[in-house]
């Protein structure tokens, strides 16, 4: 089958990878493929859309590879197979979900490799008139660095599935450390590489953090941490850069506002990861807001506890470990 009607007829079918289908490249290319296989297409609505996916493109990360763009949109899809596969329940997936899911795959595969000089014979095809301008337009490329396999996506459904088991899912698969601003938890993507061994001295206090950081990785029952002194950002980093592997992630909100606390964690809850909230300078009323919500908010959820630094004097039940930075 023609390889641009067989898309145009498929993108429009795919149900569970389906704010994949929704992305605003995909979305250029469902309307330029549109436009391509029309009774009637236009030549300037085609290029328009063709070259908002390359601009789009070469902007991002994946520097001109529509293929690598594609295939980490999967992996940070937000769906019922990913969440499936992150809570290690693969065998659980319905048939019907694990053959959606095939069918999605497979279409997005397609288009992954659809080039652009398959899009230029058919723009030649359609508009002979303007052979000369079609000749001068840029190219994206289709080379896959992320994920090189010779068969087609929608037959690796159970390497995906590893892949979220062992990553969690939505953007918690591709990114480790996040800031809550705005109600909203953002990505942070140029992490600290410190490791522990590369910070100087609180032998002691450094055993004691990772010795509860494992404990909670390990999803043992674990309490919220005061740290107290000025260098706890730097450990946090180090912890998470020795932990991410296990199912660590770290989000950063502002002490004034924990008042928001609930928002995140209502964000993270079903989130099959472990989650250090992380929160700098807090003051004996953020204590107090701490203990208010405790109960509310903390006792339910298993997956995030609070790591908070401070440089004042603050004796709380809201924190089952204190660890004093402020002798060295």
């Amino acid at each position: 089958m023609d390889k641009f009607v067989y898309l145009n007829d498929t993108l429009s079918c795919i149900t569970v990878y389906r704010d994949v289908v929704e992305d605003k490249v995909v979305t250029h290319f469902r309307s330029m493929i549109k436009q391509i296989v029309s009774q009637s297409p236009d030549f300037n609505l085609i290029l328009s859309d063709y070259g908002f996916i390359c601009n789009a493109l070469y902007h991002s990360e994946y520097k001109g590879s529509l293929t690598d763009y594609l295939f980490d949109k999967i992996l940070i899809s937000n769906n019922l197979y990913t969440l499936y596969c992150a809570n290690s329940a693969y065998s659980m997936v319905p048939t019907v979900v694990k053959s959606a899911v095939s069918f999605d795959l497979n279409t997005l595969y397609i288009l992954a490799n659809l080039t652009s000089a398959q899009i230029f014979a058919r723009l030649n095809e359609l508009f002979e008139e303007k052979e000369s301008v079609i000749a001068l337009l840029p190219s994206y490329i289709n080379e896959g660095k992320k994920f090189k396999t010779n068969d087609s996506w929608g037959n690796c459904l159970t390497m995906l599935a590893d892949f979220h088991r062992k990553n969690g899912m939505s953007a918690f698969a591709k990114y480790n450390s996040f800031y809550y601003c705005g109600g909203a938890l953002c990505p942070i993507e140029n992490e600290n590489p410190i490791t522990l061994g590369e910070i100087e001295g609180y032998s002691a206090q450094k055993q004691a953090l990772s010795s509860h950081t494992l404990d909670f990785v390990s999803k043992n029952e674990c309490g919220n941490v005061l740290i107290c002194g000025s260098n706890g950002a730097s450990l946090l980093s180090a912890l998470l850069n020795e932990y991410k592997e296990k199912g660590l992630r770290i989000i950063g909100i502002k002490s004034k506002d924990l008042s928001e606390l609930n928002n995140i964690i209502e964000k993270i809850r079903d989130i099959p990861l472990r989650f250090i909230i992380f929160t700098e300078a807090i003051s004996a009323d953020n204590v107090s807001l701490l203990n208010t919500l405790s109960d509310s908010l903390y006792a339910p959820i298993k997956n995030a506890v609070i790591y908070a630094t401070t440089c004042d004097k603050i004796s709380s039940d809201a924190f089952e470990v204190t660890v004093d930075l402020t002798n060295f």
